[in-house]
């Protein structure tokens, strides 16, 4: 949210281990989808803008990293303010995949009550050092506005992340400095 741009495209193959051991880092690559969170961006009719999720086609199952108000069919928002909540909502998807798999991640996005589901969570949650409530936010399909910030959740990786409590955590100069 730094620098205004939602990547639209936040799965695990798209995330890089660099280094080894307590010394990696992960960069987020395939920048293919990223769009300015400009507000004008939002119904932008531009190919280039709008994405393959947005189809009522059944098969677009496969996108389940873009959140639901994205994935409503032809006419749908690019993004919903805030831009974060897009870039959120995926990496809640991200957990879910890593702690279950695909195949549950799915089922369970796609349940009646998907956010009653997750309970069944409690204990990989956790282990991560992750809370439900928190998780629940991220992948609320109501609200997005609801969604935490990604200043929120970088807080909780870094304090729950044992290694990282040495580290200084690297930011980028602000727009003032």
């Amino acid at each position: 949210s730094r620098f205004n741009a939602i990547h639209r495209d936040f799965r695990g193959c798209n995330i890089f281990l660099q280094g080894r051991g307590a010394d990696c880092d992960l960069r987020v690559i395939d920048l293919g989808f990223m769009i300015s969170a400009e507000l004008q961006q939002v119904k932008n009719p531009n190919i280039a803008v709008r994405c393959a999720w947005q189809s009522t086609d059944p098969k677009k199952i496969r996108f389940d990293w873009a959140p639901p108000e994205v994935r409503v069919g032809k006419g749908a928002p690019n993004f919903v303010a805030p831009g974060h909540s897009f870039d959120v909502f995926s990496f809640g998807v991200l957990v879910l995949k890593l702690v279950r798999g695909r195949t549950w991640t799915q089922e369970t996005l796609h349940a009646d009550n998907p956010l009653e589901k997750l309970k069944e969570l409690e204990l990989e949650m956790k282990q991560l050092r992750l809370t439900l409530p928190l998780l629940r936010r991220m992948l609320d399909h109501h609200e997005p506005t609801k969604r935490p910030t990604p200043g929120e959740l970088l807080e909780v990786v870094k304090g729950s992340m044992p290694w990282n409590k040495k580290r200084k955590v690297e930011t980028a100069p602000s727009a003032s400095s």
